[in-house]
């Protein structure tokens, strides 16, 4: 007997007029690792706030079982680290956040997670993580019994979850398996609804066909000829009303019929985001930015930027890459700033993206914040808003009421609607559902300009980035080629470390973890096995 952990009963949650969710029933039993997806701005962060006690249902109740950890998507959270949690995850004290980094802000609120408790609620908990600390990250919960996870990483939910919940339409639908089997499923309700609308459609036209020809019949009853006798045109109208009422009988069975056919509504596809940065041109100048020899530091890291000198060229994709804390996010904000020893093209414009999303102001609306920087026509700026999924239905809220994908999506409409034709992205997919990503990623792919960003999603990076910028310890080292080439020399080099080994073994544990769900008994246990003698490896060279 499954142990009940958590219920949720008539849950239903608005947003002034708007309903953001309705909810009959949900349950979180032990044993349940559950990822919860769904589009921006459908309800994730509010749901597993309800969920926590952090915000109360306008109808409904939830009833909570056990003792539980919260970690929201942004803040640090409710509880408290100990110096062993926050040597775990490599954070410093608390007081030291102003100086910190996104990622370590991130660690700090990991640092804070009681993974003792029977059940977790994490938002979004890997934003702004490097790889280390996405797999500390998902070692730590693979240790955990229960949990409800908001995360668009598609891996992660594979590697982790055995639940999915997806949120869409103002309702919730549970899918046994990870992320890739509820793909699966989702890719046959849609086929499955797809014949079903195909066969109503054509039983509908037939009745259509029928009922048409019936009553063209039924009209073209003959009324008697004026040279017939009394009787005989008397016989005739018996006849033809006869089977005039024969012919409107059949023609009402088949309306009947066609009233009752139960309607099969057309495959709902959301539509995806749609990004144009050509709105501006570009640099004519070979050169867009040049940094020489930078230094630069806090009181705390006097050394942060040791030396720093690259070139960034024009029609370059170049990803900064490094761990947490190594200065990428520093380094854009002083680009942005136009810092001593940055020197760009007079005709370049840059356009900064924080990972903060500091350039929304919380308390204007979304309309207003889209007009800050624009340079373009009011009805460019409302079809950028469209376009990029933020319809007219919320252009009057406030921007600090967004979920954090919809906070993106408008920081993105600013850099489109401004004058920039140079992009300075950091962290870019933070928060932005899958279809947003990839629609995010086809762009910058396409984009003739220059793009310098950061992110610590590889996916991306490999998908985008043609050049690479290495921080390590307070220095730059460039890498003229894609992350796939750069992993394929280094697998070359003789010089292959240890980082290389525990990469191969994160691939293969991620593999053998796809071929264990849906293993046989017989099967299951051998690849269990494998998979353990790949972790205590991956382990000992820590």
């Amino acid at each position: 007997m499954y142990e009940l952990l958590l219920e949720g009963m008539e849950m239903s949650v608005s947003l002034g007029d708007r309903t953001l969710f309705t909810i009959p029933r949900l349950t979180v039993y032990a044993g349940d690792r559950i990822g919860l997806i769904g589009q921006n701005g459908c309800g994730k962060s509010t749901l597993l706030q309800v969920l926590a006690g952090c915000r109360p249902c306008d109808g409904g109740q939830v009833r909570r079982g056990c003792d539980l950890g919260y970690a929201p998507q942004f803040g640090l959270g409710a509880g408290e680290s100990t110096g062993e949690s926050r040597r775990n995850f490599g954070v410093g004290k608390l007081e030291d956040r102003a100086a910190c980094s996104g990622g370590e802000i991130t660690r700090m609120r990991l640092s804070r997670i009681p993974f003792g408790a029977r059940l977790l609620l994490l938002d979004e908990p890997t934003a702004n993580l490097d790889l280390p600390g996405c797999r500390l990250l998902e070692e730590k919960l693979r240790q955990q019994e229960t949990f409800v996870l908001v995360s668009h990483d598609r891996e992660l939910l594979d590697r982790l979850c055995n639940r999915i919940w997806y949120l869409e339409g103002g309702g919730l639908r549970c899918y046994d398996g990870n992320y890739t089997a509820f793909e699966q499923a989702q890719e046959l309700e849609k086929l499955t609804q797809t014949r079903a609308r195909e066969q109503y459609l054509r039983e509908k036209r037939h009745l259509e066909e029928a009922v048409q020809e019936l009553r063209a019949q039924s009209a073209q009853v003959r009324k008697a000829p004026r040279r017939m006798g009394n009787s005989e045109a008397r016989l005739h109208k018996m006849g033809d009303q006869k089977g005039k009422k024969t012919i409107d009988r059949q023609r009402k069975a088949l309306q009947s019929r066609l009233e009752k056919l139960e309607k099969v509504e057309q495959v709902r596809e959301i539509p995806p985001m749609q990004l144009d940065f050509s709105l501006t041109h570009p640099p004519r100048s070979k050169t867009v930015l040049q940094v020489k020899k930078l230094h630069f530091g806090y009181p705390h890291t006097p050394d942060l930027l040791k030396e720093i000198s690259f070139t960034l060229e024009n029609g370059d994709k170049m990803a900064l890459l490094g761990r947490n804390g190594s200065g990428k996010s520093t380094l854009l904000g002083l680009i942005a700033q136009g810092y001593a020893g940055i020197q760009c093209s007079p005709q370049a414009r840059l356009g900064f993206l924080n990972q903060d999303l500091s350039t929304l102001l919380p308390q204007h609306t979304v309309l207003e914040n889209a007009r800050l920087r624009a340079v373009q026509r009011e009805d460019v700026v409302r079809t950028v808003l469209n376009r990029m999924l933020l319809p007219k239905t919320c252009w009057d809220k406030q921007a600090g009421l967004l979920s954090g994908g919809e906070k993106m999506k408008l920081c993105l409409c600013q850099l489109i609607l401004s004058d920039c034709n140079v992009l300075v992205l950091d962290e870019p997919t933070n928060y932005l559902d899958l279809p947003s990503l990839r629609a995010l990623e086809r762009m910058l792919g396409e984009y003739p300009g220059t793009v310098l960003l950061v992110s610590h999603d590889q996916a991306f990076v490999r998908h985008t980035a043609t050049r690479l910028l290495f921080l390590q310890e307070g220095r730059a080292q460039v890498f003229n080629g894609t992350l796939d080439a750069w992993e394929e020399e280094k697998r070359a080099s003789p010089q292959a470390d240890a980082a290389l080994r525990r990469s191969a073994l994160q691939m293969r544990m991620t593999e053998l973890i796809g071929r264990i769900s849906a293993a046989a008994p017989g099967e299951k246990a051998q690849l269990e096995q494998a998979y353990d003698a790949c972790l205590a490896e991956y382990r000992a060279l820590r």
